[in-house]
C-alpha cells in the first residue's frame, strides 16, 4: 500500500532503521527540549517500552531535582534516535517542532 500513499506510514527512530526513505517527516516533540544552554528532557512524555529501567531512575531524579547520570543516559538514547531518524531521508526531511526553543536552536545548528 505504500506505493500508493507514500504518507500512510507511521514508525519509532527503530523501526526505520536499516531502511532509506526518499522523504521523511518527523515530529520532534516535548520529550527532548533545548533549554538555554543544554539538552533537557521530560521522562513523563516518553512512552520507549524498551527502556523502563533508564527511564523510571531519570523520573526518579527529575522527582527529586537533579540531573543524574540515568537522565544523562535517557538524553542520549532520545538523540541517537533523532540521529537515526535524520539519517534515513535520502532527498529530504521535514521536521516539524513543538517547542519553539528547540526549533530555534536547531536552525542555528543548521
Amino acid at each position: 500500500m505504500m506505493h500508493e500513499d507514500p504518507l500512510c506510514e507511521v514508525g519509532c527512530p527503530y523501526v526505520v532503521r536499516g531502511f532509506d526513505y526518499d522523504y521523511l517527516g518527523v515530529l520532534w516533540l516535548d520529550d527532548l527540549v533545548w533549554r538555554k544552554d543544554h539538552w533537557d528532557v521530560h521522562p513523563e512524555n516518553i512512552h520507549e517500552t524498551a527502556w523502563k529501567l533508564t527511564l523510571s531512575r531519570a523520573r526518579v531524579e527529575r522527582k527529586q531535582g537533579f540531573t543524574g547520570e540515568n537522565t544523562l543516559a535517557l538524553i542520549r538514547q532520545l538523540q541517537r534516535g533523532y540521529r537515526i531518524l535524520f539519517s534515513r531521508a535520502l532527498k529530504g526531511i521535514y521536521v516539524w517542532f513543538e517547542d519553539d526553543e528547540t526549533r530555534e536552536h536547531i536552525q542555528k545548528l543548521l
